[in-house]
């Protein structure tokens, strides 16, 4: 997954505009269906995806997680944002702690919470959904500017300004009309909104996996991901969104103009919020989504549409547990992240001696310890021409 975005020339949009838009204005754009109460698992696990490399996170006093809200690879580092801790916690390549990046407060250069960062250009972004504000530090965490902005789940910093995810706003009545993306120029204003939703959906608080992100990066693209849409979209030049891939979960949708009985009673349904934990290999696509009560499900299909696996993941064929999240890295690869926790491969070692894999890393962990980083490498399926 590649953490680029294109840059371009200034920003010369000045005057905030605002465009209503619920589907695809290209019927061209491909749309992927997934049946949400259907389960198509006949492909093992094992033969889409085997296993690459482990990192362990190395535990101390300082570097204890409590939750991965975000991780990136940068400059041969890995950076965790745990927003329950509200800091930053730097590993080098290999899981070794080095530091930690934590201001938490209310004065300049301190932020009151995280929900998500960038790196680019050596300098550390984060945004601080509560405290309003973006904050730039070294990437050794030195303080070096912050700026006013709007209330927002994500950010992707471009040469031409910063793109929010608003995700559903807030409950006061502040964000009219109800959209979920706005792109700031570089000062801080904003140029215009897009992503129109239901009113009655604004202010509902969702309940995010690990490792979730509003946007993802795939080579050469930057996409975001909005709650209850069905579209993914580029940030394009100025940070304007177009329409990449429409993917239906299931049947139910929530229209724009719904009323508020009809709103709660499809959420209640379960209609899908969001696709999350996004990937894109060389023509296929990985991602995983919850629907009403179900266990969550994970989705593998072509570029065709047609879906190989549509199915929750359990073990694979270490008897490691299979808990896919997304992760920024550079340069883009075939990769895919899992997160175990040491008190799983304690358990499962008992349950498995079969597994050398679960014994040797039972051997080298507590039960406290940082979860490791599982990769599998994707291995696309021998059916297909397309190796």
């Amino acid at each position: 997954m590649k953490y680029s975005v294109i840059g371009g020339v200034c920003l010369l949009l000045s005057s905030c505009s605002f465009r209503q838009r619920m589907e695809p204005v290209d019927s061209a754009i491909a749309t992927l269906a997934v049946p949400a109460n259907e389960v198509k698992g006949d492909i093992p696990f094992d033969s889409l995806f085997r296993l690459k490399e482990i990192i362990p996170l190395q535990t101390t006093d300082e570097s204890l997680v409590q939750r991965i809200d975000k991780l990136s690879f940068y400059n041969g580092r890995i950076y965790l944002l745990d927003a329950r801790k509200k800091q930053v916690v730097v590993f080098d390549g290999q899981g070794r702690f080095e530091r930690v990046v934590n201001h938490f407060g209310q004065g300049p250069g301190e932020y009151q919470s995280l929900v998500d960062m960038q790196l680019k250009n050596d300098t550390l972004y984060l945004l601080d959904r509560y405290g309003a504000k973006l904050l730039l530090y070294s990437l050794d965490g030195v303080f070096l500017s912050e700026s006013k902005i709007q209330k927002a789940e994500g950010i992707v910093v471009t040469d031409e300004g910063y793109a929010l995810n608003l995700g559903l706003g807030s409950a006061d009545g502040s964000d009219v009309p109800c959209c979920s993306y706005s792109f700031l120029s570089p000062d801080g204003r904003e140029v215009f909104r897009d992503i129109r939703y239901n009113e009655h959906l604004r202010g509902i608080s969702l309940s995010l996996s690990e490792g979730h992100s509003t946007f993802y990066q795939t080579p050469g693209n930057t996409m975001g991901v909005f709650p209850y849409q069905d579209t993914l979209y580029s940030v394009g030049t100025h940070g304007r969104l177009q329409p990449y891939r429409v993917i239906h979960i299931g049947n139910l949708r929530i229209g724009l103009d719904d009323a508020e009985g009809e709103v709660k009673r499809l959420r209640d349904e379960g209609v899908s919020p969001f696709v999350f934990a996004y990937y894109e290999w060389g023509g296929y696509s990985f991602f995983s989504y919850y629907y009403g009560d179900q266990n969550r499900k994970y989705v593998l299909a072509n570029d065709e549409g047609e879906i190989l696996l549509n199915a929750s993941l359990g073990l694979d064929g270490h008897c490691l547990p299979v808990r896919v999240i997304s992760f920024d890295a550079q340069p883009s690869d075939e990769r895919m992240l899992s997160l175990v926790y040491p008190s799983e491969v304690l358990a499962l070692s008992r349950r498995h001696p079969e597994s050398d894999v679960l014994a040797e890393w039972a051997r080298k962990c507590e039960e406290e310890d940082n979860p490791l980083l599982v990769f599998y490498q994707f291995s696309p399926p021998l059916s297909n021409e397309k190796n």
